[in-house]
């Protein structure tokens, strides 16, 4: 985000600042080497938020994991009660 709370596109930082030189040469060093461009898309993607689905799957799977530990916990003292009798 930038001072105006807008949202910058990580792969095209610079034209916040509105400058046309500084346009043009970062737009020749991506042309020049593709490794820019191509971490400056991995930045992007680095940036982007989680998406919900993949939020709901992964507390999903824990309360799934967290269910069982509970079950197995259940049975283990059951064990050791049945043992002790």
């Amino acid at each position: 985000m930038n001072g105006s709370g807008a949202v910058i596109d990580a792969r095209a930082w610079w034209r916040s600042f509105v400058d046309p030189e500084l346009d043009s040469l970062v737009e020749r060093a991506i042309r020049s080497y593709p490794d820019i461009e191509i971490a400056l898309d991995r930045l992007q993607e680095a940036r982007n938020p989680v998406p919900v689905s993949v939020i709901a799957d992964v507390a999903r799977a824990y309360l799934d994991m967290r269910g069982l530990q509970m079950d197995l916990a259940a049975a283990r003292q059951s064990v050791d009660t049945a043992q002790r009798r």
